[in-house]
């Protein structure tokens, strides 16, 4: 039976980045309590919106993509979260991936690339203007102290997002920080090349997909010369091996909070208003 419950945490903060998106529509909301004991609030990530049009992923308004904070125990943990969206299912079931070369990084999927070529950090209690000249990498990368740890966090199209960060994160000049991975439901993101800078890159990761989840298995992967490709360590959780047994449809199979149940049951409460989360599974 899987059990990770540090991936576990993981999992909920990425759940309570999108939380934070709420109905407001704010590109700076509030640390959610769920995790403000534990984390102090640095700033935020801000994106172009993604849109589903016919079949045709576009850019939309502005919005709130994610946050960053450090642990308030320790100065030199950092977290980076990438948030997902609840209509993810709704819109990667018709997805058709396209390829496009990024220099430097390799051939990535064109709608994530665009989504994350539009994001910026915006340090909290600044005008979100002021962000808006400098990538996302380079401006998180300006305030990680020397020594420090970043962890990248995301799930369903914040784990795709959270893939070309942590790849941005570390390939810095001359960083003096560790770059970690922590990515949950994570569409391929990209071609063999691209998968290879990120396991070759980054400091270590850890990607866990459900197998029954329908977004980590697109784009599909064909057998062609220049191909979508998942990450090399990926952990596919079979449902005779996850530590609660979920409901089999399209939206518990992909929820952030069973997969925090499938790797660690202790984490998660069951309550009559979840429906997704039917039993602690048996060993």
């Amino acid at each position: 039976m899987i059990s990770d419950p540090v991936a576990a945490k993981h999992a909920l903060l990425a759940m309570y980045a999108e939380d934070m998106l709420g109905g407001q529509g704010s590109l700076a909301p509030p640390i959610d309590p769920r995790c403000s004991g534990e984390w102090t609030l640095l700033g935020h990530l801000v994106a172009k919106n993604a849109l589903l049009c016919g079949q045709k992923l576009q850019l939309g308004d502005a919005a709130y993509y994610g946050f960053v904070a450090v642990n308030k125990n320790d100065a030199t943990n950092l977290i980076a979260v990438v948030r997902g969206t609840e209509l993810a299912v709704e819109w990667l079931e018709n997805f058709e991936g396209l390829l496009i070369d990024r220099p430097g990084i390799g051939w990535v999927e064109q709608g994530f690339d665009s989504i994350y070529g539009a994001m910026s950090y915006v340090a909290l209690n600044a005008a979100p203007a002021a962000a808006a000249q400098a990538p996302a990498a380079a401006a998180i990368a300006n305030v990680l102290p020397a020594g420090s740890t970043v962890t990248v966090i995301g799930h369903s199209l914040g784990a795709a997002l959270a893939s070309y960060l942590m790849l941005d994160l570390a390939t810095v000049p001359q960083r003096s920080y560790r770059v970690e991975g922590s990515l949950f439901a994570c569409p391929r993101a990209g071609s063999q090349d691209f998968v290879q800078r990120v396991d070759q890159a980054i400091d270590a990761y850890r990607v866990y997909n459900y197998m029954r989840d329908l977004v980590p298995h697109v784009p599909p992967s064909l057998p062609l010369p220049l191909n979508f490709e998942s990450f090399p360590q990926t952990t596919w959780i079979q449902a005779a091996d996850a530590q609660a047994v979920i409901k089999n449809d399209l939206e518990c199979n992909h929820h952030a909070y069973c997969y925090a149940a499938m790797l660690d049951f202790a984490s998660v409460t069951i309550s009559p208003t979840n429906l997704c989360i039917l039993k602690q599974a048996t060993p």
